[in-house]
């Protein structure tokens, strides 16, 4: 499942792939929320 990235003016970014068993288990949003900070960390990685 493919979920859009959004800046802060909902702006689309890109798109980020999210396997669907994270979701189909009943976790829904905590489950995107998840892999939006995972992708957000690895972004950040090796910037500082």
């Amino acid at each position: 499942m493919k979920l859009p990235i959004l800046d802060n003016k909902g702006t689309s970014q890109g798109e980020v792939e999210v396997g669907f068993e994270l979701i189909e288990n009943g976790r829904g949003t905590q489950a995107v929320h998840d892999a939006v900070v995972a992708y957000n960390a690895a972004q950040r990685s090796g910037t500082a």
